[in-house]
């Protein structure tokens, strides 16, 4: 079925689109150097360390069948207790979070190879308000070669951790005072110098916070309050080598740029719609940030800058996703709205190359794309996989996973792995090696 292109909106002077900086066309040498540094060391590496992946959403494993039932996954495995936040790998291992009962949670290991459980750390909390389909373990993880961070909401209080790859914890940190009626949901990041936590909550102590990595000791803090407490997990680019930077998705700013090793802000974009709430988290693609905002269950507004020096190049009102994260494609976004719709937008200009319904039901799954084909999940299961060519669709084949699915899943040694609300999935090449 055919969907109905939207068109961008130009940014333009007034109160909805009031141009912070005139456009620039042209890439600076330093940007096309950090966009060539997002883009390609990532997926050398093959290591998935964060939500989303560390490279927008893309990995290269172009033996990933396209059709597939399920005695073609290399292994599954039931998982205690459930949780929305999503697998991260480094090496042999995967690390996910899971909420085991009321008040407890775990930090699991599991072997790539295999599924088999190698370690679980387990963690008591006191619950809090939450929305019906959130959970105590919806923050996804992230992880270099010494260690994995986790940060999670205990009563009213934001808390961030570290425990070795061999499960023991090594430090934790309470953060201070966390307030939302939803729960929380945004994932910490390590980038350069600082593992970065998001307690940009609408108390008054609201805050993103820069932490050393080795102890949890706060390299910087910086105040923050929102009127409507994000949820989206902050992107990360290195713009020269050694010089780190994290954009940030929230009210009162739409997007917040940041030099990780003082935490000074570089600067800030208005948000095009004030009020709205950040859910999915920004992407970059082609030295272009973009994001959406929105409130009552859908995407109203998104806005694409120049990460050099946030220029505004377009905004747009339709088509958007609220909480699934674009995936960032060559010079485009691949947009998988909450409706079930995929489309395909020029990350200069915002105009739509295609837009295809994928699935009849929602989708809050994040979609990634391994070599030429990109992974959809809905909300029931269901899995679309369409060809990774942003100029035209095609559908490649379709699967279903027989478990509702709200995580966005990770590829790491060639191999797709799918968190459900009970289970965890493995798809692998025929000639992947252990």
């Amino acid at each position: 079925m055919r969907i109905p292109i939207p068109q961008a909106l130009p940014a333009t002077h007034g109160s909805l689109h009031n141009m912070s900086r005139p456009i620039s066309s042209r890439l600076p040498a330093s940007l096309a150097l950090a966009s060539l540094i997002l883009a390609s060391s990532p997926l050398a590496a093959q290591d998935w360390t964060r939500f989303h992946g560390p490279s927008g959403g893309n990995a290269a494993a172009p033996s990933l069948p396209a059709s597939f039932t399920d005695a073609d996954f290399a292994w599954k495995t039931d998982l205690p207790g459930t949780g929305v936040s999503s697998p991260v790998a480094w090496g042999n291992s995967i690390f996910l979070t899971t909420e085991t009962d009321s008040s407890s949670r775990a930090l699991l290991c599991l072997d790539l190879s295999s599924g088999k459980e190698r370690w679980r750390l387990a963690d008591s909390f006191d619950a809090h308000g939450k929305h019906r389909f959130n959970s105590f373990a919806s923050s996804t993880p992230t992880v270099d070669k010494d260690r994995i961070y986790l940060s999670w909401t205990s009563g009213g209080n934001m808390l961030a951790l570290a425990a070795d790859h061999n499960g023991h914890k090594l430090w934790q940190v309470n953060l201070g005072p966390y307030s939302e009626e939803h729960g929380s949901g945004a994932s910490p990041v390590l980038a350069g110098p600082a593992l970065i936590v998001v307690n940009d909550s609408q108390g008054a102590d609201g805050a993103i916070l820069g932490l050393n990595p080795k102890d949890g000791t706060t390299l910087w803090k910086l105040p923050r309050r929102s009127d409507r407490t994000p949820f989206s997990t902050p992107a990360v680019f290195e713009e020269s080598p050694g010089l780190w930077r994290v954009i940030l998705s929230s009210n009162p700013a739409a997007l917040t740029c940041l030099d990780t090793a003082s935490g000074k802000v570089l600067w800030n974009v208005d948000n095009p719609q004030p009020g709205q709430r950040a859910v999915g988290s920004p992407t970059i693609t082609n030295g272009i940030c973009f994001a959406t905002v929105g409130q009552g269950g859908k995407a109203n507004a998104a806005i694409a800058v120049r990460i050099k020096d946030g220029s505004r190049l377009w905004e747009n009102g339709k088509g958007l996703p609220y909480v699934p994260t674009p995936l960032a494609l060559n010079k485009h976004f691949l947009l998988l709205g909450d409706g079930g719709i995929l489309s395909s937008v020029n990350s200069e200009t915002g105009t739509h190359s295609w837009s295809e319904r994928v699935f009849q039901d929602q989708a809050y799954s994040s979609p990634v794309s391994s070599g030429d084909r990109i992974f959809c999940i809905s909300r029931s299961g269901k899995i679309a996989v369409v060809s990774a060519n942003p100029d035209s669709f095609q559908l490649l084949g379709t699967a279903e996973l027989g478990d509702p699915c709200d995580s966005t899943p990770a590829i790491a040694n060639g191999r797709l792995i799918i968190r459900t609300a009970h289970k965890l999935f493995c798809l692998a090449p025929k000639d992947a090696q252990p």
